[in-house]
């Protein structure tokens, strides 16, 4: 069951992070129609050769993409956290396992939901990161769509609704830490 006041909080957080980059509406004037007959009036601003006056739009997304990925892939230290912490914490607290264990899942699953928005914010800024920059080219794209089956198959395997066998079938996907360590590893490269 989808939570709407969570998805609406996660919409708008989104939003708030591109309105504040400049991305929407340079994105919005870029594409539309009569967005050749905008003037590059930047004669006075010393030197500034850029054709693309969207670019430090851009770069400013894609600042915002890169704090967004990294708290993404904070989920790397998380989950060995989380086995270290249900093996280890009841002991040094000297509670109840049962009690411990369950604070620790609740915890488990609000992180959990976070790595998802903060993963599809990601993804997000980033290809409109990539759609305001001139030099895009396959070895920034390739990485995008790995990042947009993660985002797609982590959203499947929350949602529960897809047969069993699609669920399993994400989550092996979504498991498959190879796309994300290959995605940053081009993501990098291509960036230098």
């Amino acid at each position: 069951m989808v939570k709407w006041k969570e998805v609406a909080i996660a919409i708008l957080i989104l939003l708030l992070v591109i309105m504040t980059c400049g991305g929407a509406p340079i994105l919005m004037a870029k594409y539309s129609p009569n967005s050749a007959s905008i003037s590059d009036d930047d004669d006075d601003d010393g030197g500034d050769d850029d054709d693309n006056p969207w670019e430090d739009s851009g770069e400013s997304l894609g600042t915002a993409a890169l704090v967004f990925l990294v708290l993404t892939l904070s989920i790397i230290l998380w989950k060995p956290g989380v086995k270290l912490a249900r093996q280890h914490l009841p002991d040094m607290l000297e509670m109840d396992n049962r009690l411990v264990k369950k604070n620790i899942g609740i915890a488990n699953r609000w992180f959990m939901k976070i790595h998802d928005w903060l993963g599809f914010g990601a993804a997000l800024i980033g290809t409109l990161h990539g759609l305001l920059m001139d030099d895009w080219g396959l070895d920034f794209w390739l990485p995008m769509g790995g990042f947009w089956v993660l985002v797609t198959s982590g959203y499947l395997m929350r949602v529960k609704w897809p047969p069993k066998q699609i669920r399993k079938g994400a989550r092996l996907l979504h498991m498959q830490r190879l796309i994300a360590i290959v995605s940053v590893i081009i993501l990098i490269i291509a960036h230098d």
